[in-house]
């Protein structure tokens, strides 16, 4: 919330932060005494203080908690010593006060103009005070300091029960249950191991990790969390994918120095399927099952893609433009969207295996990001920032996202209400250090509503979102600028936005709505304070 000279009393748009300025002075005359009654939820929750700069700059708070800032800095970072995690709370100017509530559950940080003695220089501050949830999640890292493992890559499983991460310089991977919101699971891996890629099987029966430049990857059951097998092969920086129907796991090479080519394993067996299709001698190849369980494609580096059926072990044939740089499968498997870094999208049907449209940016370096759940949208990202929503039937954008920075990993929920988008700074020496412009977006597909921000270090490669919405996974691409930045795997506080969405909605869903939305969920009342409207058959909502 930005303050103005003469306000005493503030509001937070969902009403559930008061906030009283002691006496109408001023919060942002640095170094004079004042102070900030704080209220959420109409429970006291702080008292902000001028900065003070030493061990304690926002004084007293719970002991697991360690606070750092330096002069005049516009981060202040707060990190929970229990579970590692670090926030890093930011202002565009010089931060000047802060407090955390006594349950360390919030941080309260104000930016206002200062003067530095000696010499005498202006600071200014951006004449905000923000209000930050320093709860800790399920698992969200920060830039913390060697030895202790980076995050770097996370998956879900599909019936939303676990989570899976893998880590830099760590001896193993670690498995959570988000129902329970607790670790269950340590799986050793080779020590110092840089885990780029973990995956859970389709019917959530396995577990495959695969660290980079190792000699072999590791492949457990999630009945007992047991090493099911060892997959004996040198890995550079390729990825992983499961068929369909969870029988065989095709594991790539990568990398622009190695063959492009990828090794398939048998499942069941933890055997490797020898020439499960031709070798093809191009580097930077990505192997993909389709949803049919059957097919099978792969992309390669400015070649076009080739479809292989499983079963029979043949090619059917190649599709796609004759310069592709890359290709997104739609969810069923019947589409491939190419690019070649142009301002042209192009989308192929896999059967018959034709063009069947070609969507042109306005920008150039178009590059499909993310299908949404039911093949009808599709995210592009542009030269500049842009992240353009085309409706594939009209083939028109219905939104667009404009950002600064370069669009990086984007992603749909399941349900298709959600889309997340990651941003990233590039460039200098500092690419590793905490930027404001490093941000993943959450939207509401409806209102195109931002719904939550989360900041983050590197240049996020991918984003997912669970089953239930609850949790938001980023992965980060290594690479000599982004370097070893962490990932995270963020608890959004879903509820949260919920109250929100109350304040500003003037009725619940109806039955219809609901079941529309949210089938696999019974029906309530999401906002006991509102109504609920009639269905189209004239009944009421409440079941």
């Amino acid at each position: 919330m930005k303050v103005k000279p003469q306000d005493t009393t503030l509001h937070s748009a969902d009403r559930r932060l008061t906030v009283e300025l002691d006496n109408g002075r001023s919060v942002f005359a640095g170094g004079s005494k004042w102070s900030v009654n704080a209220q959420w939820d109409g429970k006291p929750m702080a008292t902000v203080g001028s900065i003070r700069w030493g061990a304690e700059p926002c004084g007293r708070h719970p002991e697991w908690l360690e606070t750092d800032i330096s002069y005049a800095d516009k981060v202040l970072r707060v990190t929970d010593t229990r579970t590692g995690q670090t926030l890093h709370a930011s202002h565009d100017g010089a931060i000047t006060g802060c407090a955390i509530s006594p349950n360390g559950n919030r941080l309260v940080t104000v930016s206002g103009d200062i003067a530095r003695e000696l010499p005498p220089v202006p600071i200014p501050g951006d004449q905000t005070l923000r209000v930050w949830d320093i709860r800790p999640t399920l698992y969200a890292l920060g830039q913390e300091q060697a030895p202790r493992p980076h995050l770097i890559s996370t998956d879900f499983s599909t019936d939303g029960r676990f989570a899976a991460a893998g880590f830099n310089n760590a001896p193993a991977v670690r498995v959570f249950d988000l129902v329970d919101a607790m670790q269950i699971a340590t799986l050793p891996v080779e020590q110092h191991a840089t885990v780029v890629d973990v995956m859970f099987s389709p019917d959530t029966g396995y577990l495959v990790a695969l660290p980079i430049y190792a000699t072999q990857g590791y492949l457990w059951s999630t009945e007992d969390w047991q090493e099911h097998a060892v997959l004996d092969q040198n890995i550079s920086e390729g990825g992983v994918d499961f068929s369909a129907d969870a029988r065989v796991l095709a594991v790539d090479y990568g990398g622009l120095n190695s063959s492009g080519d990828a090794t398939y394993w048998d499942v069941a067996t933890g055997q490797k399927i020898p020439e499960l299709i031709s070798r093809s001698n191009t580097a930077r190849t990505d192997v993909k099952f389709l949803a049919d369980g059957r097919g099978l494609v792969k992309f390669s580096f400015r070649g076009r893609a080739e479809i292989w059926d499983v079963a029979t072990r043949s090619p059917v044939g190649k599709i796609g433009p004759a310069d592709v740089r890359g290709g997104l499968v739609s969810p069923d498997g019947k589409r491939i969207a190419f690019h070649d870094y142009s301002d042209t999208v192009t989308i192929w049907s896999i059967d018959p295996g034709e063009q069947e449209l070609t969507l042109r940016s306005q920008q150039g370096g178009a590059v499909p990001r993310a299908f949404s759940p039911d093949g009808k949208l599709l995210a592009i990202a542009g030269e500049g920032g842009s992240l353009s929503i085309w409706d594939l039937q009209t083939q028109e954008p219905v939104h667009t996202l404009a950002y600064t920075e370069t669009i990086g990993g984007v992603a749909f929920s399941d349900d298709g209400r959600l889309l997340a988008a990651a941003t990233y700074a590039y460039g200098g020496s500092e690419v590793n250090a905490f930027r404001v412009s490093n941000v993943a977006d959450i939207y509401d597909t409806r209102s195109w509503q931002r719904l939550a921000r989360l900041n983050h270090q590197g240049l996020v490669s991918a984003l997912a979102f669970s089953a239930d919405n609850r949790y938001l996974r980023a992965d980060v691409h290594l690479s000599e600028e982004s370097g070893m930045a962490p990932g995270h795997l963020w608890l959004w506080q879903a509820q949260d936005l919920i109250t929100a969405a109350c304040a500003r909605l003037t009725r619940n869903l109806t039955a219809d709505e609901w079941a529309e939305f949210m089938p696999s969920q019974p029906f309530r009342e999401t906002c006991p304070n509102l109504p609920v409207a009639a269905t189209v058959d004239g009944s009421h909502g409440r079941m």
